[in-house]
């Protein structure tokens, strides 16, 4: 409305105030993109970093059940059932 008659007063409505805060607001968003981004990117990196632990131990106890035997005490200490205390099969008759 200024642009185009900048004589224009209307109380208690200040030209530079509202100005400034549409400034404010622009900067605010412009901020609020940038920590989207690196949200982004940590919550990629933290999954990153979550998958290769994952294979990781994926891989610790598959080498203990085939370095010490699935039925060992180290078997249960990694954190998998051992061949003995697995429930039987049920068999269809």
């Amino acid at each position: 409305m200024w642009t185009r008659k900048e004589d224009i007063s209307i109380p208690g409505l200040d030209r530079d105030r509202l100005k400034g805060m549409a400034e404010d607001l622009e900067s605010r968003v412009a901020a609020l993109a940038l920590l989207e981004c690196r949200i982004l990117a940590e919550r990629h990196e933290l999954n990153s970093l979550a998958n290769e632990i994952a294979t990781e131990c994926a891989r610790a106890r598959q080498y203990t059940r085939g370095y010490y035997g699935p039925d060992s005490t180290e078997v249960k200490l990694v954190g998998l059932t051992r061949r003995s205390e697995r429930k039987s099969r049920r068999r269809a008759g």
